[in-house]
């Protein structure tokens, strides 16, 4: 097939393309002509030059293409407004276009977030059914994203994946708590804090699997590792993949929002997104960011091929082999 690839210079989306042209599949990806193409360049892909912001090039990237994978997002941006430019207008921009030039496309898949849906209130799993309470405005730029993508599924075959916090190879976020295990600190805020995780393979897999299967026609699925998980058993994990024994540090939520107002002045005085604000602090802080994977399980026959120890272990192995640690 002809698969059209969004976000594919990204850490998720570069794993994806490799697991696609395994497959034997065309993949154009839409790039920018400033993207870094670092994980993208042995690879034999098809690149068109646009832009989802303006719209540029979109009809020549889609016109072909059987299936389309929608991974392009931010994950950090500098405001509310800059959040839903990017999640959520380019996305119905994306559709319009595909609706025009592509009526008959075999399935547009669109990578949301657990965080449009939000934390659960108590200690049982959210599942696809629930209503959606983010509360972030990167998670209120996904849902929204999200209701656009189902209003075209009188049109179009559509599916929306919600993964958690994603890890694995490549990855600068997560990255950081193995970087800091390494020198031997650990950080934890509150306790018995639970969450749910995907490996970046097994999110892939579990992507996969839904585009492929027709029951996924108009569905949302959460895709996550087997378990729940608290701060304290993933630092462990960490730990024992990195071979160290760290100290734990427990960190206030009070002392952590005063860290974030420092850091965002310091963000507007560069004019970057910051990592560490006062909206990471309310989205870490909670008590149980977990989902329910039972749905991707009975509808989809997916069981992730990864256990998160082993899953873990390389990517730990990973970051020793590149020089990240």
């Amino acid at each position: 097939m002809t698969i059209a690839v969004t976000g594919a210079t990204g850490f998720i989306g570069s794993h994806l393309v490799e697991a696609l042209l395994q497959r034997g599949n065309r993949v154009v990806c839409l790039i920018r002509k400033t993207s870094n193409l670092r994980w993208l360049r042995n690879l034999n892909l098809e690149f068109v030059y646009g832009d989802l912001r303006n719209g540029e090039n979109l009809e020549q990237f889609v016109s072909e293409a059987d299936q389309i994978f929608h991974l392009a997002g931010l994950t950090k941006a500098r405001g509310e407004t800059e959040y839903f430019a990017v999640n959520t207008l380019s996305t119905q921009r994306l559709l319009k276009v595909i609706e025009k030039v592509n009526p008959n496309l075999q399935r547009f898949v669109f990578l949301s977030s657990a965080a449009a849906a939000g934390p659960s209130p108590n200690s049982i799993p959210v599942r696809e059914s629930d209503p959606v309470a983010p509360i972030t405005s990167y998670g209120r730029s996904k849902a929204e994203a999200e209701k656009i993508v189902l209003s075209f599924s009188s049109k179009l075959p559509v599916t929306i994946i919600r993964p958690p916090a994603v890890y694995g190879p490549r990855d600068r976020d997560v990255y950081v708590y193995f970087k800091w295990t390494q020198r031997g600190v650990q950080v934890l805020i509150g306790k018995d804090r639970q969450l749910s995780l995907v490996f970046v393979k097994n999110l892939v897999q579990g992507t996969l699997a839904a585009a492929e299967h027709s029951a996924a026609i108009g569905e949302i699925f959460f895709i996550t590792d087997d378990g729940i998980f608290t701060w304290e058993s993933l630092n462990e994990l960490i730990a024992r993949a990195l071979g160290v024994r760290p100290i734990c540090l427990h960190f206030s939520e009070s002392l952590l929002n005063v860290m974030a107002v420092f850091a965002e002045a310091y963000g507007k005085i560069i004019r970057k997104p910051i990592l560490l604000n006062r909206e990471k602090i309310r989205d870490i802080s909670q008590r149980y960011w977990i989902c329910d994977n039972s749905k991707a399980r009975q509808v989809l026959g997916f069981i992730p091929p990864h256990p998160t120890a082993k899953a873990i272990q390389e990517t730990a192995d990973w970051y020793r082999k590149h020089g990240w640690l």
